[in-house]
């Protein structure tokens, strides 16, 4: 199946500038628009095939909505990965973008993770070679929640790490590698990264831990895990 494609990226924040990036690498035709600028929306729509929502969650129902008449007979896809609408094909980019740029290697190994009854992937972006999978509209809102509770929720655990230690005038740059090197153990093998005292069963340095973070709201966090911890090792020996 053949599909004209011809983009409009429309938005100007964080991913639409990282998309930007990634198609001007790959040498993608494609034009943009966004709320500031000067030339009308429905210009720039009339002259492309393929409109890209690159804007926030909430704000892309509402949008088309807004301008259902001139895109009608356009290709709409969205970016979110909890968001499941009928007004648009969903792909989301599994990856954390933050304000500095990307490689084009590094854009090339981003998983797109799309809306099992959307066209795949490889026919609306042909020139681009990013492996993608297919997921059930129904199973989307928990498959965000896992993307949020592995990049966000870890991101403010490193901060409370980075941030107690900087009164010991330890910098950031003294930090990374522990980081790197946990990011790296995971990569390799997700199911044997843990360590320390709850891998090794030593419960007293556990209780250790708990105690020193009195007063701290970390110390919920902590029980929380040994919890987890300790519900998943029982299933696990459940199994066998």
């Amino acid at each position: 199946m053949s599909v004209n494609t011809s983009y409009l990226l429309v938005g100007n924040g964080r991913l639409a500038t990282h998309l930007d990036r990634y198609f001007k690498f790959n040498n993608i035709n494609f034009d943009t628009w966004h709320r500031s600028s000067s030339t009308s929306f429905a210009n720039k729509v009339e002259q492309r095939n393929i409109i890209l929502l690159a804007i926030n969650d909430d704000a892309i129902d509402s949008f088309i909505n807004q301008h259902k008449d001139i895109l009608q007979n356009k290709i709409l896809i969205h970016f979110s990965g909890a968001l499941f609408t009928d007004k648009a094909y969903g792909y989301h980019p599994l990856m954390t973008f933050s304000n500095k740029s990307y490689s084009d290697d590094d854009y090339r190994k981003i998983l797109f993770v799309q809306d099992d009854d959307a066209p795949e992937f490889n026919m609306l972006f042909p020139k681009l070679q990013n492996p993608f999978i297919k997921i059930p509209k129904d199973y989307k809102a928990k498959y965000h929640a896992l993307c949020v509770m592995a990049n966000n929720y870890t991101c403010l655990l490193w901060q409370k790490f980075f941030s107690e230690l900087e009164a010991f005038n330890v910098n950031a740059e003294l930090l990374a590698p522990f980081l790197k090197q946990t990011t790296q153990n995971i990569a390799d093998d997700y199911r044997n990264c843990l360590t320390g005292p709850l891998c090794r069963g030593d419960m007293r340095t556990v209780e250790k831990n708990i105690e020193s973070l009195k007063g701290d709201s970390y110390q919920e966090i902590y029980k929380s895990f040994v919890k987890m911890f300790t519900l998943k090792e029982t299933d696990e020996n459940h199994r066998i």
